[in-house]
């Protein structure tokens, strides 16, 4: 991990209360099986020819956003240095041109030809995502309105692919909601009342689809996690903090099937002084995942000595059960040749221990580079022939820096498309530390601890939700921030059945 700054996201969902709970199951019967009630808008999936693409911007209240109004908001009023947009290919998303945004009615882009999105970090009453946009033809478009009638097609279709889950009144109440401020755009007088609809129809949109992807994610948890089908765990910076193992073991529920610690191996130590930790983490029923390298120090390393490193350690830790070949190798900060390191440890791995291999990239889309965004580089450097000894590939998120949100759904299927033969994770998640002084805020736009919570909640569930996912999390600052009981220790926790949870509770009701 590239020492970072952070900032701070609960669940906010807009749903409409609809009713007495005795009508609540067939409220939402209904909302799923009514059509979509959202006005028309052209060129959804991204094709249309170049041209010139115009959008208003109101807000909730129907003021419309000059240019500057437009910037303060997408970089949460930081500056140049929080503009992150960029034109992406809508099928794959690779960065196709940076920083596209101009002056127009409230902004503009020069579109390519062909399938292009627009990407930016955009807040809701949930906190930042990253926005992704499938971009009209040519033309002049309210902008919350072609990104509210998106967020109702994809909740829509995230719904129809999960036909066994059952959704929350919260999730159908949202979708209602979306649904219905949009068909009042037909009616409604002047584009300031049309983009405050807009508005509010994405905040609902986006809330039902972050508590969608929660929920599901907590119910195929725990349905997987029955099966030992998932892996559940934290990162130890420090692995020598035994003394932690017991909160592990109780926070992954105790399954020795599910239950992980990754171990941060510092490039100054050789491999046989870790021969205990790894020893005591197997001793504490859990399983390991060993970095060879947090990414920080992998530029230090040249290729031969990455070489004897990655062959001593697999030599002399035979119990570590997964290797992390490969560190947020993205990152600019990696140095050059990331990618043939990890591809080189992954196959010596493979040819000397039966371990799986992990492989982690460092998420960002326009907050970076456009070169290190994960989809252009993983395109350029890790082709899918070239990964058959990667048996994992995860992203490391930190949304302080890196909005993600809601398009974690998008994300993560995008990059299966990308690498079908391999389980994708969230290897390494994090808020911030002491430092904190980041931008774009999840949660809680002032209370970091909320927001370290919420992002934990959405993470830690939603990555399950996937048959290609196993799960992961690996919160970074396990040991300074979730040791001790506390909202965020039981964020990160593994779901429990019903009747445990019932039983939890009539026990503390009679103490």
């Amino acid at each position: 991990m590239r020492r970072r700054t952070a900032l701070a996201l609960p669940v906010v969902v807009t749903a409409a209360a609809g009713g007495a709970a005795v009508g609540l199951a067939a409220r939402r019967d209904a909302v799923l099986a009514a059509p979509p009630a959202t006005a028309p808008v052209p060129g959804r999936g991204g094709e249309g020819p170049a041209g010139r693409v115009e959008f208003e911007v109101h807000d909730a209240d129907g003021r419309l956003l000059d240019f500057a109004a437009v910037r303060r908001v997408q970089s949460a009023g930081t500056g140049q240095d929080g503009h992150d947009d960029v034109l992406v290919d809508a099928q794959d998303l690779r960065v196709l041109v940076p920083w596209p945004l101009e002056e127009g009615p409230s902004f503009a882009v020069q579109r390519p030809a062909g399938r292009v999105a627009l990407a930016m970090a955009w807040p809701t009453s949930a906190g930042y995502g990253q926005l992704v946009v499938d971009l009209p033809p040519p033309g002049r478009y309210g902008f919350t309105l072609v990104a509210a009638a998106q967020a109702v097609a994809e909740l829509e279709a995230q719904l129809a692919a999960r036909p066994g889950h059952r959704p929350s009144a919260a999730v159908t109440g949202a979708l209602e909601r979306a649904r219905d401020l949009l068909a009042r755009v037909r009616s409604a007088t002047g584009a300031g009342q049309r983009g405050a609809l807009g508005t509010r129809a994405l905040d609902a949109a986006v809330g039902g689809q972050l508590r969608l992807l929660r929920e599901h994610g907590r119910e195929e948890a725990l349905r997987r996690g029955a099966a030992g089908d998932v892996q559940r765990g934290v990162t130890f910076e420090d692995p020598s903090r035994h003394d932690a193992l017991a909160s592990v073991r109780e926070l992954t529920g105790g399954d020795p099937r599910t239950g992980w610690v990754r171990l941060v191996f510092d490039a100054e130590r050789g491999a046989r002084s870790y021969a205990a930790d790894v020893a005591a983490v197997r001793a504490a029923g859990l399983h390991v995942v060993g970095q060879f390298l947090d990414s920080s120090q992998l530029a230090g390393v040249d290729g031969p000595a990455w070489r004897a490193r990655v062959a001593e350690y697999v030599g002399a830790l035979p119990q570590v059960e997964e290797w992390e070949v490969g560190n947020e190798v993205n990152g600019a900060w990696t140095g050059e040749g990331s990618a043939a390191k990890a591809l080189w440890a992954a196959r010596h791995v493979k040819q000397n221990s039966g371990a799986r291999t992990l492989l982690t990239l460092y998420w960002q889309m326009g907050e970076g580079e456009p070169e290190e965004s994960v989809f252009t580089w993983a395109a350029r450097h890790l082709p899918a022939a070239a990964v058959g000894d990667v048996d994992d590939i995860g992203l490391s998120v930190y949304p302080e820096d890196h909005p993600l949100g809601a398009t974690l759904d998008r994300v993560l299927t995008t990059l299966h498309r990308a690498y079908p033969d391999q389980q994708l994770l969230v290897s390494e998640l994090g808020y911030g530390a002491a430092d904190l002084s980041g931008r774009w805020w999840f949660g809680s736009p002032d209370d970091v601890g909320a927001g370290r919570v919420a992002v934990a909640a959405f993470h830690g569930d939603a990555a399950f939700g996937y048959p290609f996912s196993r799960g992961g999390v690996f919160w970074w600052y396990y040991l300074t921030e979730a040791v001790a009981p506390s909202p965020l220790r039981a964020a990160l926790a593994a779901p429990r059945p019903r009747a445990v949870q019932r039983r939890a509770r009539s026990v503390r009701g009679r103490r």
